[in-house]
């Protein structure tokens, strides 16, 4: 007898968990997402006077029926992280109260604390519309790629540090030579070091804005060296955020396939090094529902295995459905002949395909894996021409 979920681990599943798949899930990630999109719409509506004349009233009620949304879906995420605790009721508030100063519980409560506070105390309407427009930042936990970009700086943090540093006393002293070269004819602009810092930055980041030039010998070149150096400490920046991108991506990517190749019964008795080495061989795709991924006939290339969804395979006109921990494909790779079957997705599925010559140094150095997949496209043959007898004009 399957045992029923509480509603606190359903509500820990379809908020928190991010390989949980249903379509309620699906629902209510797309509803939150086009909610956080509209207050950012809406609070951009609200600075323009006219619109607030004409529409307040609509604007207001949805910053209410948003307010409502926003921590009814705060206090459900925090009551289902003592889902992550098997420690009791100790363990359980424990769980709440680390998820409580996570960075997303905080930025979750940054989007609903500017409401409450205008409600008791006096605050200035600007700096609530600042306060609710970080309700962006919500976006951040529906957004693979806003997320990687938190977990690079995170990991970078210590070269980010060392960058800013270089960038620091490059600015400063840049600022202090330009001071002591310009203040006399430039008063204005160049009267004191942190008059000259504006200077610096812009010339840095190469915006030239043209509000402050050097005018003196010295100072233009200075000016000629801060220009060439920001071209280089920017550069520096780029490289640390791109490469650090590349190889998060590449680690994210690989830690999906890990767990959807140990998903695999084939793959089940391996050590975590050997899975890890095969994770690298295989190529995930995710295929919808009604997709033809091997037409009989054919040049066969590939073997593939179903980490989740439902595969159709016609054997000479008898259907075989396969679903998560097969495979197929191996007749014609095993034979060397064009595809022997056709393959349809029933359901939208992950697939994780093999190259055909990456198979067979596979099998080679897999002598129990390959006794497996031979005896079961050993079975798969016959029952094919079983159904080849049955009806021979097939």
């Amino acid at each position: 007898m399957v045992a029923r979920r509480s509603p606190r681990r359903i509500a820990y599943l379809l908020l928190e968990d991010a390989d949980y798949r249903s379509p309620v899930r699906r629902l209510g990630d797309a509803f939150l997402i086009v909610l956080i999109l509209a207050n950012a719409i809406a609070i951009a509506l609200e600075s323009d006077g006219a619109i607030m004349a004409d529409h307040g009233s609509v604007l207001r009620a949805f910053e209410v029926f948003s307010v409502a949304v926003f921590t009814v879906e705060y206090l459900c995420r925090l009551w289902a992280a003592a889902e992550i605790s098997d420690n009791g009721i100790a363990g359980a508030w424990r769980a709440r109260a680390r998820y409580l100063i996570s960075p997303l519980a905080l930025i979750d409560l940054m989007a609903i604390a500017p409401f409450y506070l205008a409600a008791f105390f006096a605050v200035d309407l600007r700096v609530l519309r600042l306060l609710r427009a970080l309700r962006i930042l919500k976006l951040t936990r529906y957004s693979p790629a806003l997320a990687t970009m938190a977990a690079v700086a995170r990991k970078e943090s210590p070269v980010i540090v060392g960058a800013l540093a270089i960038l620091v006393v490059v600015a400063m002293i840049a600022a202090t030579l330009i001071h002591y070269l310009e203040a006399e004819a430039q008063p204005q602009q160049f009267g004191s070091i942190p008059l000259a810092m504006w200077w610096v930055i812009e010339t840095l980041t190469t915006v030239g804005y043209g509000d402050a030039i050097p005018v003196t010998l010295g100072g233009r070149i200075v000016g000629a060296v801060v220009m060439i150096l920001g071209i280089g400490v920017f550069v520096m920046w780029t490289s640390i955020f791109a490469v650090g991108f590349l190889e998060e991506t590449r680690r994210r990517n690989f830690v999906v396939t890990w767990h959807l190749v140990a998903r695999v019964p084939l793959f089940s008795g391996l050590a975590a090094e050997r899975i890890a080495e095969i994770a690298g061989l295989l190529a995930p795709e995710t295929v919808v529902a009604n997709t033809t991924v091997m037409r009989q006939g054919e040049i066969a290339d590939s073997l593939y295995f179903i980490a989740a969804g439902d595969v159709a395979i016609d054997l000479a006109g008898r259907v075989l459905h396969l679903g998560p921990g097969h495979f197929f494909g191996e007749l014609a790779l095993i034979e060397e002949t064009p595809q022997q079957t056709t393959a349809t997705t029933l359901t939208e599925c992950q697939l994780l395909r093999l190259d055909g010559a990456d198979f067979r140094a596979l099998m080679e150095s897999e002598p129990d894996m390959e006794a497996e997949i031979r005896r079961i496209a050993e079975e798969r043959r016959r029952h094919g021409q079983a159904a080849l007898r049955e009806d021979p004009e097939k």
